[in-house]
């Protein structure tokens, strides 16, 4: 495995030297791109974190710390720093924080992306620039507040409710930054650094309402170096860390979890002009992630670990990226302009896990000359490792007739997977190659100019977006098994007994496929349609369709109660040892087929696949209107209905990682095909700034929601599951998204007032009020059919309002 990973270095570096195949960043405009600029960012009045702005835009929704674009899951947005792709490859979400005040604009796709984006396209592109120094040295602090005295609190009813989960802040929470840019040496090289440390607590709350106390520290710095016009040097370092921890002692045990998440990228970028016309950019970053978990669930006044645990939990996660860029000058080809660019890039990524204790304490046993505890010791110095590596290339061409454009691009990915051979407690592992994926993702787009003046144009996209690498599909199936364990018997002391000291391996919770099966990766297909129309100098009006299909989704199956035959060949479940009973579903009152295990003592065989049936579709119609600044004011309004269907839910954590009990028990899947939660099928988004009386700032947005689709279930805990013997899982008693949550809306307000202090110096004061109009919101309710509490017991609601006070002084 080493030497094909020198080999396959040195076909890159081949590579590179013979062929410079890219595009530069912003080549072209396809899909449904919009920018929120240093100005909005300000004005608006959004929680200062990316998430809620991305939560502006028409077909975005972000619950809790999920973002949802264009119908796809959360894990299936490309989020990127200056052009470096950030997303954590434990999880493929964004992992990278920055200051705020850091930012100089946010750039978001949604749909049509082209050629340059092969991996987590499926939902979305979301760019972060930030700010560059100059020639004058200018630089702000600032200080964010929100008293806990302001802030919404809930009903008593509602914390009666338990369990209910709440992802918001509560008590007072607090921001402090800084920035400061200038000259080294004016006109050739400049720095800008930044700052931030947020504080307070979020809230997990249950009747005892424990809270967890966070902090969130960002740093960045950046240089700029241009000895000419035709070359241009970067080099920045990012540093974020978010650590929360909290405590509780709940029915005499008492629990604590301290977390961390530690992280840096730094990033080279060149780019040069040529007095040819061809321009050419190279970029490389190297990137870690650290999360940090110690966690301990003891009885309360014990000593940690007697008769719970107590264990720390490690992983890390490096990238190393690299990219080049050629932009070749317009030709012409006949009456055809020509605008061609070409790209390759490279990408490594390490990933380890270490686990370095699992303690779980035993009985306290008196001997006539000792006492001693019967202890076993969990996954003790034991690492899990994997590497991911990525060689993609791509060309895209850009043609020009007329009235017409018509963009055609086609990318190539080499996606890997494996295992890195090692040794665990003296026993050997191999390496383990879990896939080799060689991807062919075509891009078109076709652009018409209806009036020949840029005022109504006509747009259509297509192509094939593949999902990324990414860990969180495999890390119960390392070879060297799911966890080592040692037990032994020692005194008090610590001291082993005689020769108790015996190892364990566990075998591996699920393996990859089965002999000859050959993992697929999954993708999305999809297709977009517009017309954007300038109604006058300052309006516009858009109307987009977006249809697009998810294929391929990998999920883990339980071999043991299928037909293999049938899966194997004919790619179809049928399953054995179950037998089918009819009862009378209590919501309906109308007769229901379950089906009962007959073999509980079977032992489960979890095999990672691509199975049938395995899928997510996504319609929806999206309408905007667009006012530019002028005037004193400017508005931008969406309307979009969207639907959101499949198996494979987008919102649910388990699904999306392959690890639910869709494809272990055929009950999973009656009435599971439907609806999916938080895909609100009516959104209607307006946010705008306006120039109030005495130099005043205003900003708002507002949202209106249809409520939360979900399903009535079924529980063997209440008749008629109850009556019957066990092995029935979860079963949806109507089909998945049937009933719908009321409707709601929400109403954010932001004011802003400047004042200048000296000639060079100005102090601005803010105040922002977010979700005001709510106190709860029900987003997810106890959905089981006879509970006591069904339809009544909240399991989340939209984060309750509140108030933030800040001042930012710059110069």
């Amino acid at each position: 495995m080493k030497n094909d990973l020198k080999k396959s270095h040195c076909i890159f570096l081949f590579s590179l030297l013979l062929v410079m195949f890219f595009i530069l960043n912003n080549l072209y405009a396809q899909g449904n791109t919009m920018t929120i600029t240093q100005e909005e960012l300000q004005q608006l009045p959004v929680q200062r974190n990316v998430s809620d702005v991305l939560n502006l835009m028409p077909g975005v929704n972000t619950i809790g710390n999920q973002t949802f674009m264009n119908g796809s899951s959360a894990f299936n947005n490309n989020y990127m720093i200056d052009g470096v792709p950030v997303n954590d490859p434990l999880q493929t979400d964004q992992f990278m924080g920055l200051p705020f005040d850091a930012i100089q604009e946010i750039q978001v796709q949604t749909g049509g992306t082209d050629a340059r984006y092969g991996r987590l396209a499926p939902g979305g592109v979301v760019n972060i620039i930030t700010k560059s120094g100059g020639n004058k040295l200018s630089g702000s602090a600032s200080v964010y507040f929100s008293p806990g005295a302001l802030r919404y609190d809930l009903d008593q009813d509602t914390k009666d409710k338990n369990p209910i989960v709440v992802g918001d802040y509560f008590g007072s929470s607090s921001e402090y930054g800084f920035t400061l840019g200038g000259p080294i040496m004016k006109d050739k090289l400049w720095f800008y650094g930044s700052g931030s440390v947020k504080q307070g607590s979020t809230q997990t709350l249950f009747q005892d309402e424990i809270p967890q106390d966070y902090m969130d520290f960002s740093s960045g710095l950046k240089l700029n170096y241009q000895p000419n016009i035709q070359n241009q040097f970067e080099l920045s370092y990012n540093y974020n860390n978010y650590h929360y921890n909290w405590e509780e002692d709940y029915m005499g045990y008492h629990h604590f979890d301290n977390d961390g998440y530690p992280r840096y990228m730094i990033r080279g970028n060149y780019h040069r002009i040529c007095d040819d016309g061809w321009e050419s950019n190279f970029q490389t970053s190297f990137s870690q992630f650290n999360r940090n978990y110690e966690t301990g669930y003891n009885p309360s006044g014990t000593s940690s670990g007697l008769y719970g645990y107590d264990y720390t939990k490690d992983k890390t996660a490096r990238s190393f990226d690299a990219h080049v860029d050629v932009l070749a000058p317009p030709f012409f080809c006949g009456d055809c302009q020509h605008q061609l660019g070409m790209g390759i890039g490279y990408q490594a990524t390490c990933l380890d896990r270490m686990i370095e204790s699992y303690e779980r304490h035993g009985n306290i046993y008196t001997e006539p000359d000792y006492e001693y505890i019967d202890t076993w010791q969990y996954w003790k110095n034991y690492d899990h490792s994997a590497k991911m590596r990525d060689i993609s290339m791509y060309i895209q061409d850009t043609i020009t007739f007329g009235k017409l454009t018509a963009g055609c691009g086609i990318r190539y990915d080499k996606e890997t997977f494996y295992w890195e051979g090692d040794t665990v407690k003296n026993k050997a592992i191999k390496d383990k190659t879990v896939y080799n994926w060689n991807l062919i993702s075509p891009r078109v787009s076709m652009t018409y100019d209806i009036t020949g003046d840029g005022k109504n144009v006509v747009q259509l996209n297509a192509g094939r977006y593949y999902q990324n690498n990414q860990y969180g599909y495999f890390e119960e199936a390392h070879p060297a098994g799911s966890s080592v364990a040692e037990r032994y018997t020692a005194q008090i002391n610590g001291e082993i007994i005689g020769d108790s000291d015996t190892t364990f391996f566990y075998p591996p919770l699920s393996t990859f496929g089965y002999d000859g099966y050959e993992l697929k990766a999954p993708y999305m297909d999809e297709i977009t349609i517009g017309l954007q129309r300038q109604m006058t100098e300052d309006w516009s009006l858009g109307i987009r369709y977006t249809k697009s299909w998810e294929r391929n989704l990998i999920q883990t199956v339980d071999m043991s109660i299928l037909d293999w035959d049938a899966f194997i060949n004919d790619n179809k479940l049928e399953w054995t040892d179950y037998q089918s009973v009819d009862i009378t579903n209590p919501y309906d009152n109308q007769p229901m087929v379950v089906f009962q295990d007959t073999t509980l003592d079977r032992i489960p065989m979890y095999t990672i696949v691509n199975p049938p049936g395995a899928k997510r579709d996504y319609d929806a119609i999206e309408l905007t209107i667009n006012k530019a600044y002028s005037h004193g004011w400017s508005m931008m309004a969406s309307y979009t209905y969207c639907k959101s269907r499949g198996l494979v839910s987008t919102s649910d954590y388990e699904e999306n990682y392959g690890l639910s009990s869709l494809y272990q028990n055929p009950n999973a899947q009656i009435n599971a095909d439907g609806l999916f939660d938080y895909a609100f099928p009516h959104q209607i988004k307006v946010h705008g700034t306006y120039d109030g009386p005495y130099g005043v700032q205003i900003g708002g947005s507002a949202k209106i929601f249809s409520g939360n689709p979900y399903a009535h279930q079924l529980s063997s805990v209440y008749p008629p599951l109850s009556d019957l013997p066990d092995g029935y899982g979860h079963i949806y008693a109507e089909k998945r998204g049937d009933s719908r949550l009321p409707a709601f809306w929400m109403l954010n307000l932001g004011l802003e007032k400047s004042f200048r202090v000296t000639d060079t110096t100005t102090a601005t004061i803010f105040v922002d009020g977010y979700n005001i109009t709510n106190n709860e919101v029900k987003l997810r309710v106890n959905p089981v059919v006879g509970s006591p509490g069904e339809n009544e017991d909240i399991q989340r609601i939209l984060n309750p309002g509140l108030f933030q006070f800040g001042v930012r002084v710059s110069f």
